[in-house]
């Protein structure tokens, strides 16, 4: 297989797996809060917590896998992450403790999705780029159409646990198939200091909104 295919398979398992954890939860949302005697406060941030830490370490991960890995490190910690994460998600037995491994899974999806640009624009000519990253968009789109209609249909046969249990054969897959395949990008920075200021800006004003399909100043101008 064309080693530019192999590399739009690992940014897309990402970027699907991201998605689908973002908007599985929404219809089964009311039934969680029920079983686990979680309050509203409880709801809100089972979905907002996610999509926050998603979104925040995003620009900080992007910046740190380019100078100091430059390789598949932060794709495969991303994958464990969210793969611990959504066991500890199905294992939880009150509304905190859910909460707290929401954070804990969004986190892996920063790590997933934040460095797919890079990946892709090493592996694609500078003319065929474009096209992974519309594949990409794709992924990103489908897992938020797969994840509402599976939260649907998952939660009254399975049980609210399925909605996460069902990361964890995607992960251990994700993370074998990046571990064998992925290379390192084919040129590293060298001599480039991270930008510590410029990171925390870019993450402040781009919030990946849970379910948006792109990104969103998380301070929009008045």
């Amino acid at each position: 297989m064309d080693y530019k295919w192999v590399a739009l398979s690992v940014t897309t398992i990402g970027v699907f797996m991201s998605s689908l954890d973002s908007n599985i939860v929404v219809i089964g949302l009311p039934t969680i809060l029920q079983k686990l005697n979680a309050s509203i406060v409880h709801g809100i941030w089972i979905i907002t917590g996610y999509a926050l830490n998603d979104g925040y370490p995003a620009g900080l991960s992007s910046v740190a896998w380019l100078i100091y890995t430059a390789g598949s490190g932060f794709i495969i910690w991303g994958l464990q992450f969210s793969t611990v994460g959504s066991l500890f998600c199905a294992l939880s037995r009150t509304g905190t403790q859910l909460v707290i491994f929401r954070f804990l899974q969004g986190g892996g999806a920063a790590l997933l999705t934040a460095n797919s640009v890079a990946i892709i624009t090493d592996a694609f000519s500078q003319r065929r780029a474009r096209h992974g990253f519309g594949y990409e968009m794709m992924a990103m789109n489908l897992g938020a159409i797969v994840g509402l209609t599976l939260g649907g249909i998952m939660i009254p046969t399975f049980g609210w646990q399925s909605i996460f249990l069902i990361n964890i054969p995607i992960g251990i897959f994700g993370t074998v198939w990046v571990t064998l395949r992925l290379k390192e990008i084919s040129v590293k920075p060298v001599g480039q200091k991270f930008d510590y200021a410029g990171a925390i800006l870019f993450a402040s004003f781009n919030d990946d909104s849970a379910g948006s399909g792109g990104r969103r100043p998380l301070f929009p101008p008045q």
